[in-house]
């Protein structure tokens, strides 16, 4: 957002499965945009954000994947509310 940056706080996660793949949920409204993990029966927020202004339907978003890692979506759903 022209040139700001923002610092995200990073949060270690403790899961009981250690599997290769897990199942996200990404919720996005105008207000919020909110990132979680099931575990188990269980799900787990990974992270939020909230900007007063922005409407975050509006616009792209993406994946940050670090250093040589790599992910892949697979039975991806969009649900309109």
């Amino acid at each position: 957002m022209k040139g700001v940056k923002y610092e995200r706080t990073k949060v270690p996660v403790n899961i009981s499965d250690k599997a290769k793949a897990y199942t996200i949920q990404i919720e996005v409204t105008p207000e919020h945009t909110l990132t979680r993990l099931k575990n188990g029966d269980n799900w787990i927020a990974l992270d939020g954000w909230i900007e007063p202004g922005r409407d975050f339907t509006q616009g792209k978003f993406g994946f940050l994947v670090q250093g040589n890692d790599e992910i892949a979506l697979s039975d991806f759903q969009f649900v309109p509310r």
